[in-house]
């Protein structure tokens, strides 16, 4: 904001005036549309959702002897941001393409085109039945989902999964990954903890109206959302878990790291070569125990192996079908 007077940073009062989607301009709500001076003439406001509900939204902001200011915002839709994400995002899988994939590795299936009904939904029982064995070893396959929740005033602790859970999940998250708590259409970051600092905390049944602090326990089947200091209104807690991998539609699209991409595509062609009377080139096999011990290798902790004569033995172990490799 500059003075009307002589062009100079304005630093009084200046309030905000928001206009969605060319009607009727009003006065912000969050705190009567006042502005914060950051400096330098910079005046900030945050508005409340309700107010960035609109495809096109306006803000203006004026202040006794300074030149208006207007600014236009496009926003994005929920769906429009949930397509960006599905196609843009930088771990985001496509089932299709990853059946499409398999079948092309194993020559099944030319460049650009699509597997008829039958050999999809084949493929697809192939794909989960691989997910489901990975997701009974301690190297579960993992993907990140994000999910609103509607918190329970007093409620500690809120849980979540599929056993009559406070949020029901068809499979309870591995862990809560970030956070953020919204009060009065005000968000704010939620901190992350730890078993142990919640063990210490001597002061677990504190109250608040906006919680702080988050430590999920990881139980079984359902895991527990601690929020601290107790939440004693109404909040809003937006979460980015990392789940487990549960059964996959065709339709469906997922996020996963890095990696897991390359090692379900390649594990699930070696898995339908025969099936589909192909032959898996060894260059693909070898491609695919690459993939699988990149994933899945770094989570190993391999004690050491002694030889009779207590000297680092060459022994291989055994056979670990998993990964394609001796453990």
């Amino acid at each position: 904001m500059n003075s009307a007077t002589d062009g100079s940073a304005f630093s009084g009062a200046v309030t905000v005036y928001i206009t969605i989607d060319a009607g009727t301009q009003a006065l912000g709500t969050v705190g009567s549309g006042v502005c914060t001076h950051e400096g330098n003439g910079y005046h900030t406001y945050r508005p409340s959702q309700e107010e960035t509900n609109g495809e096109l939204i306006a803000f203006t902001f004026i202040g006794s002897n300074a030149i208006p200011q207007t600014i236009q915002v496009t926003t994005v839709t929920a769906a429009q941001n949930s397509a960006l994400q599905a196609a843009t995002g930088t771990f985001a899988v496509d089932v299709n393409e990853i059946v499409s994939d398999a079948l092309t590795e194993i020559g099944k299936l030319g460049l650009g085109q699509t597997p008829d009904s039958a050999v999809a939904q084949f493929c697809l029982g192939k794909l989960n039945r691989l997910l489901d064995l990975w997701n009974a070893k301690r190297r579960a396959v993992y993907a990140d989902v994000f999910d609103t929740l509607t918190l329970t005033s007093a409620l500690q602790p809120h849980t979540i999964g599929p056993n009559s859970a406070t949020f029901t999940e068809a499979i309870r998250p591995v862990s809560i990954e970030a956070a953020q708590v919204i009060v009065d259409d005000q968000a704010s970051i939620v901190t992350i903890r730890d078993a142990a600092w919640w063990a210490t905390n001597t002061d677990k049944a504190r109250t608040s109206e906006r919680p702080t602090d988050l430590y999920y326990d990881p139980a079984w089947p359902n895991g527990n959302l601690y929020l601290w200091p107790v939440l004693d209104g109404a909040a809003t807690l937006e979460i980015r878990t990392r789940v487990q991998l549960g059964a996959v539609l065709l339709t469906d699209t997922f996020w996963m790291p890095p990696g897991y991409r390359e090692a379900i595509t390649l594990t699930l062609a070696e898995q339908i070569t025969a099936p589909m009377g192909a032959v898996l080139s060894q260059e693909t096999k070898d491609q695919a125990h690459t993939a699988r011990l990149t994933v899945f290798g770094v989570n190993d902790q391999r004690p050491p192996i002694l030889s009779t004569a207590h000297m680092p033995g060459a022994s291989r172990g055994f056979w670990d079908a998993e990964i394609g490799d001796y453990r």
